[in-house]
């Protein structure tokens, strides 16, 4: 008779091993799939945001490329058109909106030798304080509201001397933002609308404010003075400089310290570009100095009147 073997007691409990075994290298797997799907979606939206914004910042150097070298023709031509001009206080911008694809640009177009320039109003020799008031002052006349905190930060170039001691508005208002600075949405005077660091400094006769005006003036000429030039300047736009101080009946010995404040042309414009995202509001400003392109100097070139001037684009690029 043959004899019976009893089952192996261990082979249910090494089944449910491999099984358990299996099952987690399944969960395993399926997460390690879940964080690359999940990856794979985060990279696919990093790769979309990353090509709006090149699209935006496309966009926003395809405008000032159009823009900057027809600044003061665009300036003249949209103020003429609004039917509320004669009301504008600054003569020297414009704002107005474009559409490209499906993005709104606000644009703020201004010239900015129509404003004060603040290495035309501080002493670098003063004191913190001293420095400070002048512009304080001329923001206070302007009743402009939110006025950032002033802490003014003069640095002398060793290898250009003759370089402005003021080049960038963090040298002149401490953790400023675009919004305290240029106004899209309000109607209240702000502080780029009077006051500015780039440009040699000199201010248009025909479109810098009366306040900019008196703020740089006020050093070299009286107070009777400048309000007879500002109104010789409103009675007649096209009045020449010489026309003008005469007008206002300037001591001829202090007119080689005033003339060298004063231009009769823009040389400096800037455009400040806003557009929203998905995610947050983008700001985008742009300086751009004119300069006589070479050709120009040549006789033997004739150059159409509508043709814009040469512009350089200084590296005075700024993104928030």
């Amino acid at each position: 008779m043959r004899k019976h073997q009893p089952d192996n007691p261990t082979l249910p409990r090494a089944r449910g091993y491999v099984l358990v075994m299996a099952l987690l290298l399944i969960a395993m797997a399926g997460s390690v799939l879940a964080i690359m799907a999940k990856r794979s979606i985060f990279d696919a939206s990093d790769v979309q945001q990353a090509q709006q914004q090149l699209e935006h910042r496309w966009a926003a150097y395809s405008l000032e490329k159009s823009l900057l070298p027809r600044a003061e023709k665009v300036i003249e031509t949209l103020l003429e058109k609004d039917p509320l001009r004669d009301e504008h206080v600054f003569k020297g911008k414009v704002e107005f909106e474009i559409q490209l694809a499906e993005t709104t640009y606000q644009l703020t177009l201004a010239d900015e030798n129509a404003k004060a320039n603040v290495n035309q109003m501080i002493d670098a020799t003063q004191t913190q304080t001293v420095s400070s008031q002048p512009i304080q002052r001329l923001l206070q006349d302007m009743q402009v509201r939110d006025i950032p905190a002033i802490q003014i930060q003069p640095y002398v170039w060793e290898n250009a001397t003759n370089s402005q001691a003021i080049q960038t508005l963090g040298q002149v208002f401490e953790n400023v933002n675009p919004s305290q600075l240029v106004a899209f949405e309000s109607i209240d005077p702000v502080v780029l609308d009077v006051l500015t660091c780039w440009g040699d400094g000199k201010l248009n006769l025909h479109s810098a404010s009366p306040h900019a005006i008196k703020a740089v003036c006020l050093k070299q000429m009286t107070r009777g003075e400048i309000d007879k030039l500002i109104r010789a300047r409103d009675a007649n736009p096209r009045i020449t400089l010489d026309a003008a101080l005469t007008s206002a009946g300037v001591d001829k010995k202090k007119l080689g310290k005033i003339k060298v404040l004063f231009t009769e042309k823009t040389t400096c414009v800037s455009l400040w570009t806003r557009w929203e995202t998905d995610r947050r509001t983008r700001y985008r400003l742009a300086v751009a100095t004119q300069q006589a392109s070479p050709k120009s100097t040549n006789q033997s070139t004739k150059q159409s009147p509508s043709q814009p001037q040469h512009v350089k684009l200084d590296s005075l690029i700024f993104e928030w």
